[in-house]
């Protein structure tokens, strides 16, 4: 069996039948390729491709050529298995806080949490965003954040150390450019393509007709610990401890037919 770990992270398989795949990566069992250029795999030569909280970071025409690569790649009978932020999920509950929180204050913390979470990563123009301004503030709701996004180490202040490093050499930087409109519009610019941001957001409905699209059939909604990848909850990709790693995910595979 030969599976693909697409955008891992720091996410990965040890494992013999596992390829890591990411970007840019400083671990030697993940390999560093773009997968914009394409999946340097030939056809028909994997059994599965799985990407967890990657497909979001390309546009909608990235994604669709990505998968038609998935596709090519897969042998017949294959899986490919996408997670990504479930839109329908955020929106519903946005809905659900604004309406709580025009009757009781009491709800504010929720409700600039829910409201940054859908909207902040496809809109900020810096790293971190909303979102980490929310997360160092004091009035945050520790408890419905470990609720949202199952508590990121981020938030209890363990940052690593080559991210402070990164930010103290990005404030002395901004310190002496930062008033020069140049300078402004190159880190707008790099910021923009650094793939932070969310390019496009999914719904089942959406990310089941993208898959089809691609070529894709008895497209389903899975969960966590549920594949059609052979051996998959061994593997604990999206579970820690038994419990879902990135809560209200979106989790859906295709299989590869002909």
């Amino acid at each position: 069996m030969q599976y693909l770990n697409l955008g891992c992270g720091n996410r990965f398989c040890n494992g013999p039948e596992w390829i890591n795949i990411d970007f840019n990566s400083v671990y030697d069992n993940v390999k560093s390729i773009n997968i914009l250029k394409g999946l340097p795999f030939a056809d028909e030569s994997v059994d599965a491709v799985f990407s967890s909280c990657m497909l979001e970071h390309l546009t909608k025409d990235q994604a669709q050529k990505h998968l038609s690569e998935c596709f090519r790649v897969l042998r017949q009978g294959g899986v490919c298995r996408i997670v990504v932020p479930d839109l329908e999920n955020v929106c519903r509950e946005y809905l659900r806080m604004l309406e709580l929180v025009r009757n009781d204050e009491a709800y504010r913390a929720k409700y600039d949490y829910i409201l940054i979470e859908l909207i902040d990563q496809m809109t900020r123009m810096y790293s971190g965003g909303e979102m980490l301004k929310y997360w160092q503030s004091p009035d945050k709701d520790e408890e419905y954040i470990q609720e949202r996004t199952g508590y990121p180490e981020d938030l209890k202040g363990k940052l690593p150390l080559r991210i402070i490093l990164k930010g103290k050499i990005g404030y002395v930087t901004a310190k002496v450019f930062g008033r020069l409109p140049f300078y402004q519009k190159y880190q707008l610019g790099k910021f923009m393509l650094s793939g932070e941001t969310h390019k496009w957001m999914y719904d089942e409905y959406g990310l089941t007709q993208l898959l089809k699209s691609a070529g894709f059939q008895n497209v389903v909604r899975a969960s966590a610990g549920d594949s059609m990848i052979s051996g998959w909850n061994q593997y604990e990709l999206e579970l820690d401890g038994g419990k879902e790693y990135k809560p209200h995910s979106l989790y859906v595979e295709g299989v590869k037919i002909s």
